[in-house]
């Protein structure tokens, strides 16, 4: 057995990537190690060592030595990471793209009813549209969504202005249709 050959065991280098080469692990050593990283997920060190040539015992001798279970661990973690960000990042982004439909949806909603007559949409109408719209802006925040408001606000905006003028509208129409027993 040559000295490149020799499975000694090595220490992790802190300064390195647990996947990265080591100090005092040689380059055939560090090829067996990247062929069976690189299998993926599903890699098993039978396949490794037919497919490198390579004893097993031998190849799981190197294994244990070289710290390649840890390493693996190391590299597939940093991979779960990643993956975790990204989507995270895409679901900021779709959260984001969908807010801005809702919004859109919801003017065009609050201009239409505008431009309705307050007769035309029942009390049941308007409170079913609201609901629609409030329960997909709650679903974009998600349920663990909360705000702390540590001042009073005072501003509005045009669909609150539009909504409240609906409101009155509806509520104006309502005390023209009772009927003298109503009252």
């Amino acid at each position: 057995m040559s000295k490149s050959e020799d499975p000694t065991p090595i220490t992790l280098d802190p300064d390195l990537e647990p996947w990265a080469q080591q100090p005092g692990e040689s380059d055939i050593h560090y090829g067996y190690f990247r062929h069976h990283l690189d299998a993926g997920r599903g890699r098993v060190l039978a396949r490794t060592a037919d497919e490198l040539d390579r004893n097993q015992s031998y190849l799981r001798q190197i294994a244990g030595a070289r710290l390649w279970r840890q390493r693996i661990n190391a590299y597939e973690a940093e991979r779960d990471q990643i993956q975790r960000e990204i989507w995270v990042e895409k679901c900021k982004e779709a959260a984001e793209a969908d807010a801005k439909i809702l919004g859109a949806a919801a003017g065009k909603l609050a201009q239409r009813l505008m431009s309705m007559r307050p007769e035309q949409l029942s009390d049941g109408d308007f409170v079913r549209l609201l609901d629609v719209v409030m329960r997909h802006r709650r679903q974009l925040l998600g349920p663990t969504a909360q705000v702390q408001v540590d001042h009073t606000v005072h501003t509005r905006t045009q669909l609150d202005d539009d909504i409240l003028n609906l409101l009155d509208d509806l509520e104006a129409n309502d005390h023209n249709q009772e009927t003298p027993l109503d009252q």
